[in-house]
This record gives C-alpha cells, structure tokens and sequence, in this order.
C-alpha cells in the first residue's frame, strides 16, 4: 500500500531489482508509482488542485465498462487542516490514519517524522523522528493497529550507493514504539518495505548487487523474536500480509523484477508456497478481507487489475481494465487510478463499475469500510496539508 513520496520503481527497474523497498533519490522520493501496495500509497505530482470534498453520495459514478456490481457509493466526508507538510507514505488501519512528513517544509521533500491521526478523537500525534542525521522516512504500511517504516541514513545519490537503515514499528493504541531490524554495518544500496499484519512484521533483507536476492525475514510483535522464513528470494519485495498467509512475488529468472513475476501466497506459520497468479509481469500487490490484487501489463495499455479470493480451488479474474494501476484493496471495495490520472473506487468483483473520488486527492489509503486521502491545499502548501475520510457503501 505513496504520490509524492513515490515507492522508488524507477530506481529499482535501473538495477533489475525487486528485493526491496528501494534505493532513493530526490526525483524518486518527489515522484509518484509504488511497486508494491499494502494500504498505502504515494502521493500524486502537480501543483495544488481545489480541496473542496464531495458531499454524501456524491462520488462521481461511470461505466467504462458493462459492469455487473454496482459502483461504490462515497458517503459524508470529513476533512481538516494540519500543519504539517511533505506529506507521503499516507496509509491506514482501523480508525488511524498514518503517514510521513515534516513540520517544516524540505528543499528535497524527505519526510523526516512518522505521524498518526485517530479518527475517533481528532488527535494527531508525531510518533518518532529519524535517528539519523541527515535520516528520512523512505517507505511506511498499516496494518492491524499498528504502523510500520524504513528509516534511511541519506539520501543516495548513485543507485548501487549503500546506505545504512532501521526498520520500526508502533502499535497505535499504545504509542509504543520498537525497532524490529537494522541493515548490516556495510549497508545496503536496496532498503526494505515491511509490511505488518497478524501480529508480525515481514521485511526483507537484500544480500547484494552480485547475488540479487534477498532474505525475507518475520518479527513477531507479541514476543519480539525474529526468525528467517524464505532464503535467497528472487523477487520479495511486493509483499502483502492477508488471511494469515504472505503474499509476494516471486521471480523464477536468476534476475530480480523481470517481467515473469509471479503472485505466491505462503503460510506465514510454514507451509508450500503456491502460485495465485495464472499469467506472468504480476506486480504492485494488495490485500485485504481474504482477497489479493495486483496488476498484470496489457499489450497497447499500462496495466490490467487482476483479484483472486485465495479459497481453494479459486480462480483469478480481471477486476478492472486498462488502467494506470495503483490498487489497494480493503473490505469490498478497492481504489485505484484510471487512464487519466483519477482516483476511482471499485467494487472487489469482475469488471465491475467504479466511480471518482474527488479529483483533489493527491495519495490514498483504505481500510475496512472506510476511505482516506491527502491533498494540498491552495494557499499554505508548503506550511500545511488537508486530509479527509469517508466511508464507502457498496451495493
């Protein structure tokens, strides 16, 4: 599961890499395109547009397709003012909206701090700083009431340059914050992108340009011990925690991040893995309410969503068509970004039809019934951002 605060794709394709999170510049950190989905998601380039919300119900409905389901139904929105800013990495877990940003405007927009917002009580809190001196939040993810990031030394500036990091977790009810990982004294040039779900953190451990692959690694939140699941993945870094499985992908090439990546599910308590995935070039996963998405490149056209219910026997089916991909998946419904650049919701069956978000929003995030997004505000941008939240009906 973000738009200007990007997931580092580009840095990645340059090295032919999947293992992880991703290797950082400041046009990658200032971009927007995510590999890999788990509630969150960056955010969107261009300057500010109006953040006027759309009132109840009014999420805008169309048909690009002959959809069966209806269009997901955007109900009363509520929005507000923090100041804050350089806003990324915006996702969500039950009634907490998280995300990375600054208090005060960065030349290269590198979010230094983690924050949270409780929906219950309008409480926005900073949970943590980067440790390093020159330090910023490179990716966050949601998931089952806690928060989950990668704490970068510096800024790279060459893509094979190694740089140091930690990787941290806060259980959101509490405040309570861990460390869960930190890289070798060496460094890595590729940072890990956990994802935290079921009681435990998965992230991976890149082992090196020569080798291109990657440890993937569990830490358990209840008891704080860490184990090694799977060794020498090649793929990994698109990960997702759903139905107490791993989901990720896998790429059978010696090479990371070619276009034969497969969608594989694991038990996360041990097991065979299995492939969910009929065709190959599957990547930038999500999951949520026992179901798996990704997106699958089309002749002529980005990317085709694609969604498989991981019951036995269950089959995958296309759950949208061309589209510019960006899938988060939560209960029923999911959002994604059509062939315009528009955030859309969408009902989680085949081919169903969708309808717009308000065009304001810049990055989103999802979680059970509920909708959150990021915009920037007209006047103020460098000083404050504007969030909001809806729930979503589907009928």
């Amino acid at each position: 599961m973000a738009r200007l605060g990007g997931r580092l794709g580009a840095g990645l394709a340059a090295l032919a890499l999947a293992g992880s999170a991703g290797c950082s510049s400041a046009a990658s950190i200032a971009g927007h395109h995510p590999p890999a989905s788990t509630g969150s998601t960056p955010t969107r380039a261009g300057p500010p547009r109006s953040t006027e919300p759309a009132g109840p119900g009014t999420a805008t409905p169309s048909s690009p397709g002959a959809g069966r389901a209806a269009a997901p139904v955007l109900g009363a929105v509520r929005s507000r003012t923090e100041a804050v800013t350089d806003v990324a990495w915006l996702t969500m877990t039950g009634r907490w909206v998280g995300f990375a940003a600054n208090a005060r405007h960065h030349p290269e927009r590198l979010p230094r701090s983690i924050y949270d917002l409780d929906l219950a009580t309008g409480r926005l809190s900073r949970l943590w700083t980067t440790e390093y001196p020159h330090g910023f939040v490179q990716w966050a993810s949601a998931g089952d009431g806690w928060l989950v990031w990668t704490d970068q030394s510096v800024l790279q500036h060459a893509m094979t340059q190694p740089v140091q990091w930690a990787v941290w977790a806060a259980d959101l009810a509490t405040d309570r914050v861990v460390r869960v990982a930190v890289s070798r004294p060496a460094g890595s040039p590729v940072t890990p992108g956990p994802v935290v779900g079921d009681g435990r953190v998965v992230w991976d451990d890149y082992l090196g340009l020569r080798v291109r692959a990657a440890d993937v690694w569990v830490y358990n939140l209840r008891t704080g011990a860490r184990r090694l699941l799977m060794h020498r993945i090649a793929g990994g870094g698109q990960k997702a925690i759903v139905a107490h499985q791993l989901v990720y992908a896998l790429s059978p090439s010696a090479y990371l991040r070619k276009p034969e990546d497969w969608v594989m599910a694991r038990p996360l308590d041990g097991g065979l893995a299995r492939k969910v995935s009929r065709d190959s070039a599957a990547i930038d996963l999500s999951a949520a309410d026992g179901a798996v998405g990704w997106q699958e490149p089309i002749t002529g056209d980005p990317k085709r969503l694609m969604a498989d219910s991981l019951r036995p026997g269950s089959t995958p089916y296309r759950l949208v068509g061309p589209s510019l991909g960006h899938l988060e998946l939560a209960d029923g419904f999911a959002t994604y970004l059509d062939r315009q650049d528009r955030y859309r919701l969408v009902a989680v069956e085949p081919d169903a039809r969708s309808s717009l978000l308000p065009e304001s929003a810049r990055s989103v995030a999802v979680s059970g019934h509920r909708v959150a997004w990021f915009s920037i505000p007209q006047q103020g941008w460098r000083t404050h951002s504007s969030f909001s939240v809806a729930t979503v009906t589907t009928r």
